[in-house]
């Protein structure tokens, strides 16, 4: 009999044991980490769709300016204010024979005159007071300009306490000499001497004037001008003694002399005392008039001066402060001939005195 078998005793079974769950990642199992691919692309290319469209979007809704870019601009110191004309209400005189303008105050009057030493003379004055000019203008022929700065100076010699200053004048766009000085009467004045080269102007003012009026002168053309100088028309040559032409007074006579050096002169006197003498002699012409009296007359001193005068249908000069006699000589040219005047006028009351002028303003040489 096979033996019974042993029961084994049956053990209260327990629970199962459960391993922990590991987080990590398995081991590997040979050979490099593999990585999935396609999720990495993926990703990449939806971030270029995302950018790409956003640019796309931005550009869309900011379109580029088509207008030209703005100028940097810079703030500028403002312009100082233009000075005030003070010469604005003026009024403008106008001289169309002697081709100028200039202007003067409003409450000036003018007054135009001839004069034995002037073509033309201009007072600007106070309609009250002509005879106290503002200033003035004259108009002198055509000279030499230092026959005319001469003859200036000479004129103002006798009116002023000091001496004369001068200086150049070139402000106004003409040039010219401007004279400074103190009258008798203690007021300061100026002289200024210009030209056109043809005529000359000599415009007297105040000093502290002077340049206000100048900066108003203007030429009204250049028909005068260095480059444009009129042609003159040649002069006829003057008379001989014998041929000059006169007209005289009841009582006066005439008559032709030489005397001790046969040097012939025409004699014109009335009866009873005084005379007019008139000597010719040969004028080249390629020297001043003035120039050429002292020359052959030899009676000019430092002191003489002249001053310009009309001698029937010539024009000419008178002389001063010789050394012969205290008196005068007047002198001209016509063309070729040039005559020497001499006048003798017996003490006052008498008849000379009354007609010579007379004479000498009808004299044709």
């Amino acid at each position: 009999m096979n033996p019974t078998p042993t029961e084994i005793p049956q053990f209260p079974s327990s629970p199962p044991i459960s391993a922990p769950i590991s987080t990590s990642p398995p081991p590997p199992t040979g050979g490099p980490p593999k990585f999935p691919l396609f999720p990495i692309l993926a990703g990449i290319i939806l971030m270029i769709i995302v950018a790409t469209g956003a640019f796309l979007l931005g550009k869309s809704q900011n379109p580029p300016s088509t207008s030209n870019p703005q100028p940097t601009t810079y703030n500028l110191p403002p312009s100082p204010s233009p000075t005030p004309d003070p010469t604005a209400d003026w009024k403008i005189y106008t001289n169309t024979e002697y081709r100028f303008s200039v202007k003067h105050p409003p409450k000036l009057s003018f007054v135009e005159q001839k004069s034995d030493t002037s073509l033309l003379q201009i007072n600007f004055a106070p309609l009250k007071d002509e005879s106290s000019p503002y200033f003035s203008i004259q108009v002198k022929k055509p000279d030499k300009p230092e026959n005319i700065i001469q003859n200036i100076k000479a004129q103002i010699v006798g009116h002023i306490t000091d001496k004369i200053t001068s200086q150049q004048l070139d402000p106004h766009g003409f040039s010219g000499l401007q004279y400074d000085y103190t009258t008798l009467e203690g007021k300061q004045r100026s002289t200024v001497i210009i030209t056109n080269n043809y005529y000359f102007y000599v415009i007297e003012a105040d000093t502290n004037s002077i340049d206000q009026i100048l900066s108003t002168f203007k030429f009204l053309d250049k028909s005068n001008s260095a480059t444009n100088t009129p042609i003159k028309t040649p002069q006829a040559n003057g008379a001989i003694l014998k041929e000059i032409r006169y007209t005289l007074p009841n009582g006066w006579t005439s008559k032709l002399y030489k005397d001790g050096i046969d040097r012939e002169s025409l004699m014109i006197s009335p009866e009873n005392g005084g005379y007019i003498s008139i000597l010719e002699y040969t004028y080249p012409g390629n020297i001043g008039r003035r120039e050429y009296y002292c020359q052959i007359w030899k009676v000019c001193i430092d002191s003489t001066y002249f001053t310009e005068t009309q001698i029937g249908n010539i024009s000419g000069y008178h002389a001063y402060s010789l050394d012969n006699s205290g008196g005068g000589e007047l002198f001209g040219a016509k063309g070729n001939k040039f005559y020497v005047i001499s006048v003798f006028n017996p003490p006052s009351p008498n008849e000379f005195e009354k007609n010579y002028q007379k004479v000498l303003d009808s004299l044709i040489f």
